[in-house]
C-alpha cells in the first residue's frame, strides 16, 4: 500500500514510526555483583549489548538468564515495574529506524520487521534522522509507565516537523503502537496536534485487545521458536504490564464475552479477577487496572485518522481448555466497528482501508 499524504516527493512529510509490541530493539548491560546467579549466566560489563531480539540468548543452555534478565517485577506500593537489579535495561537508538527495520541482527535469519516499509519511504525521498524517524520504546510496560517516552515521542515529532522545513508529522504505528500512541495524542493539546500532526495511520493496530494475551498470561507463548519451553518464557511474559494492556476490552466483547472455557468453568470478559486468581498470577489483574485510565476510546485523538487492517485471518477468538489440549477458535473483524469511533469531529477524517491478503503485511 502507499501512506496517505506520502505519495509525491514534492509533497512528501516526515514520518515517525511507532512499532507494535516485541517490535524495538532493547539493549542491556550487567552490573554488580552476579554471585547470586549461575556461574554461566553473563558477567558484570560496561557494554551495552542486544537483549531483544538476541536468539543467542534464548537458546536452551542460556535461557534460563536471559529469563531471570528481562523479567520485570510489579511494585503494588508504587504500581510500577521494576527491572532485575542486576541489569540495565534502554532502547537502543531511538529516533533511529534501524532498530525496528531488523528486530534481530542474525546475520543467516534476520528478522524484518520495518524494513520493506522503511526503504519504501526512503524512495520517496525520506531522510532518516531528518523526516524518517522511528520512536521505539520499551514494549514490557504499558502505558501508565510511559510518561517520559511519551515525552520523547513530543520531541522527536517537534524535531522532524523542523527537519522538514515545517511540515505536520504522519505518525505510522503498528498493532500495540496505535493504542499506545492514541493515548498520547488524547492527552497533547489541540493547538500542538494541529501545528505538528498531519494524521494518524495505524496499521493492524490492536484497539480492543486480543485473546492471545489471555492465552499468553494462562500457558505462555513459544513465539513458534520450537525450542522454547512456554511454561518457562511465561514467566518473563506474563510479567509484562503491556500484555494486561492488550487483553480484550469489555465495551467491545460484550456481545460474546465468554473467553476461556475450562472443565470447571467459563471465564467472560467480566471474569478478569477471578481469571488471574485462577492463574496464581494477580499481579496482572493489578497491571490492568493500572491500564484502563488509558483505554478512553470515547476521547478522538482529533487528527485525521487512517486504519489499515486486514480480514480473512485466523485469529483466537476463545480458548477451550479440556484435559489434554486446547483448541483456538476464529474470531470475526471487530476492527471496523471500533475504528467508526476514532473520531467525533467532523472537519477531520477518518479512512478505513481493508487488506484482503492472508497478512496485514507492511512490506508493500
Amino acid at each position: 500500500f502507499q501512506l496517505p499524504h506520502v505519495r509525491r516527493r514534492k509533497n512528501v512529510r516526515p514520518v515517525v514510526l511507532i512499532p507494535g509490541d516485541g517490535g524495538s530493539q532493547l539493549e542491556y548491560r550487567v552490573k554488580g555483583n552476579r554471585s547470586s546467579r549461575p556461574e554461566y549466566c553473563p558477567k558484570p560489563s560496561p557494554n551495552y549489548t542486544l537483549l531483544w531480539l538476541n536468539m543467542k540468548l534464548m537458546m536452551p543452555n542460556s535461557l534460563e538468564c536471559w529469563i531471570m534478565d528481562f523479567k520485570l517485577t510489579y511494585n503494588i506500593t508504587t504500581r510500577r515495574t521494576q527491572d532485575s537489579p542486576d541489569v540495565d535495561i534502554r532502547v537502543r537508538q531511538f529516533g533511529n529506524t534501524k532498530p525496528v527495520e531488523v528486530v534481530d541482527e542474525n546475520e543467516f535469519f534476520p528478522m524484518k520487521y520495518f524494513a520493506n516499509l522503511v526503504d519504501h519511504l526512503r524512495r520517496l525521498g525520506l531522510a532518516q534522522g531528518k523526516t524518517l524517524s522511528a520512536a521505539s520504546y520499551d514494549f514490557r510496560r504499558g502505558p501508565s509507565e510511559q510518561a517520559g517516552y511519551y515525552k520523547e515521542l513530543a520531541r522527536l515529532v517537534e524535531k522532524s516537523y523542523f527537519s522538514g522545513n515545517r511540515k505536520p508529522v504522519l505518525l505510522v504505528a503498528h498493532s500495540m503502537g496505535a493504542p499506545l500512541t492514541l493515548a498520547f495524542l488524547q492527552d497533547r493539546p489541540l493547538p500542538w496536534k494541529k501545528k505538528y500532526i498531519a494524521g494518524f495511520i495505524t496499521l493492524a493496530g490492536c484497539w480492543i485487545g486480543a485473546v492471545k494475551a489471555l492465552k499468553v498470561f494462562a500457558a505462555g507463548d513459544d513465539m513458534g521458536i520450537f525450542f522454547l519451553p512456554r511454561l518457562a518464557i511465561r514467566e518473563e511474559q506474563r510479567s509484562q504490564s503491556s500484555l494486561s494492556f492488550l487483553i480484550p476490552q469489555p465495551e467491545f466483547w460484550r456481545d460474546d464475552p465468554i473467553l476461556v472455557s475450562t472443565p470447571e468453568r467459563l471465564y467472560s470478559v467480566y471474569d478478569y479477577a477471578s481469571f488471574f486468581r485462577d492463574i496464581n498470577y494477580w499481579d496482572g489483574y493489578e497491571m490492568w487496572l493500572d491500564s484502563l485510565p488509558y483505554l478512553r476510546f470515547k476521547d478522538p485523538p482529533r487528527v485525521p485518522v487512517f486504519c489499515f487492517y486486514g480480514v480473512g485471518i485466523k485469529t483466537i477468538k476463545r480458548l477451550v481448555y479440556d484435559e489434554q489440549r486446547d483448541f483456538p477458535g476464529l474470531t470475526t473483524s471487530f476492527a471496523k466497528h471500533f475504528d467508526t469511533k476514532l473520531t467525533s469531529e467532523r472537519n477531520l477524517p477518518l479512512q478505513i482501508i481493508q487488506n484482503s491478503s492472508t497478512e496485514m503485511e507492511m512490506a508493500q
